[in-house]
């Protein structure tokens, strides 16, 4: 991931050899290598006016075979396919056995769509060297590239017989599987996922949507505990799994669904609020509060006490005493202006996770 400080440096470097400043180039292709960013309009531009001046070039040393490499990947994602190709010759010349360079070559072909003269080479070169994860990733690319995600499928197992602790090889294949309606498949994906990496709160929720997705009362159950177990992890800004405990929540509990209904009217007329022009806010607003306190005695709480210049909102009920609700969904505030809109959303999915117990 890159850093605010890094991707600054890089922004500063790239308007000055935007500007004219030829000397700051090389460490530019080099500042873009090292953050594994992808700029390929300015690197294939940039870089191949780099190569074009001899003393410019001379100054690189051996690092000039690297820039040809950069060059050629960034010239194949602008489609400068002649650009591409004069920077593999060179390197084909320079390296004529070379391993990485025919991986430019097949993948100069790919792009051309010339698909079996590039499965070909990958073949060739998977025979001196079978271990090579990235040819055998350009192999399942191709295939998803053609349209043919079975065999993108069969070439990813294939793969992770040999690396089985890649995960993001492990996402692709449950996304693969999940194109082709194969839950039950992908959802082992994401297990393996979550074995290995069990707090990264996006394999949870992409579990939970596929448990949620099978069905079934069980599958159900599961989902919403992972959904929990995203909102968690996630310190309750993850928007998806807020939902998703409020679906799962009004798919079994009929009664609840008049509660929470009740309360989405009330979201409605914040929603208004804070969208409408201020002299007609005041009016919308003690809309707003009526509907907001008539949902409240339909759940039944003894009493609230909302608090205009806080962020959460004090519950008291008549049996547990008074319960603090933790302001989960600041990163909410984006959705609506108002006091008004934020707390019912926070109540909202606050008695989802607890009805959702009782299920």
């Amino acid at each position: 991931m890159v850093g605010v400080a890094e991707e600054a440096e890089l922004d500063r470097l790239e308007k000055q050899v935007d500007g004219g400043r030829k000397e700051d180039t090389a460490q530019y292709l080099s500042l873009v290598r090292k953050l594994k960013v992808r700029r390929s309009e300015k690197v294939a531009l940039h870089g191949l006016a780099l190569l074009n001046s001899p003393s410019a070039a001379s100054k690189l040393g051996d690092d000039v075979w690297t820039v040809y490499e950069q060059v050629a990947i960034a010239a194949m994602d602008c489609n400068c396919l002649d650009v591409a190709k004069e920077c593999i010759t060179a390197l084909m010349k320079k390296f004529p056995d070379s391993n990485r360079v025919g991986r430019l070559e097949g993948m100069w072909m790919e792009a051309k769509g010339y698909w079996q003269q590039a499965e070909k080479v990958y073949e060739s070169l998977l025979e001196v060297n079978a271990t090579d994860p990235f040819l055998h990733k350009r192999k399942v690319a191709m295939a998803k590239a053609q349209g043919n995600f079975s065999g993108a499928v069969e070439a990813l197992n294939k793969y992770l017989e040999t690396f089985m602790a890649d995960h993001d090889a492990w996402r692709e294949l449950a996304e693969l599987y999940i194109s082709l309606l194969m839950y039950k498949q992908a959802a082992f994906c994401y297990e393996e996922l979550i074995l290995a990496q069990p707090t990264n709160a996006l394999y949870h929720l992409g579990y939970a949507e596929l448990l949620y997705t099978i069905g079934g009362l069980e599958n159900l159950r599961a989902a919403k505990k992972y959904y929990s177990a995203t909102i968690e992890l996630s310190g309750g800004r993850n928007i998806r799994a807020l939902y998703g405990v409020v679906l799962k929540v009004l798919l079994f509990n009929l009664p609840f669904q008049i509660h929470v209904g009740c309360l989405i009217e009330s979201l409605k007329w914040n929603f208004v609020c804070g969208n409408r022009k201020v002299g007609q806010r005041t009016c919308k607003a003690k809309e707003a509060r009526s509907a907001w306190k008539g949902t409240l005695l339909l759940l039944g709480f003894g009493r609230v006490l909302c608090e205009a210049n806080k962020s959460s909102a004090f519950l008291f009920w008549p049996d547990t005493g008074m319960i603090r609700i933790a302001s989960m969904c600041r990163s909410l505030n984006v959705l609506g202006s108002t006091m008004f809109f934020r707390r019912p959303l926070q109540l909202l999915i606050y008695l989802c996770l607890q009805h959702g117990n009782e299920i």
